[in-house]
């Protein structure tokens, strides 16, 4: 079993942190985890990048997030299940505040 846990930031500026977790057929050494681990953070922050916060939660709901984790991470090592566990909004964009009007001339 290898647990992930990393902070993405999408396309529109929301922070999002994603708790992914990967089981195997068998036991994994910790060069395996590691490159598993990496596999994760790769796929999800193309992601997340790529995506508004709309879609990215909604890849993350119906696991194609992990669904695309597994089939880069299936060539690392033999696995039974990939999926996201949970995933948390940390921080929405800062809004944009409206620029002070210039005082009417009279």
């Amino acid at each position: 079993m290898s647990d992930f846990i990393r902070d993405y930031t999408t396309k529109d500026g929301y922070l999002v942190r994603v708790y992914c977790t990967a089981l195997s057929q068998g036991k994994m050494n910790s060069s395996k985890k590691h490159d598993l681990r990496v596999i994760m953070d790769n796929v999800i922050r193309e992601k997340a990048a790529s995506m508004n916060y709309e879609g990215f939660v909604q890849e993350l709901v119906l696991q194609k997030v992990a669904s695309d984790v597994y089939n880069e991470a299936k060539k690392v090592t033999h696995l039974r299940h990939v999926g996201v566990r949970k995933s948390k909004l940390i921080a929405r964009p800062e809004p944009k505040k409206a620029e002070p009007l210039a005082p009417l001339a009279a």
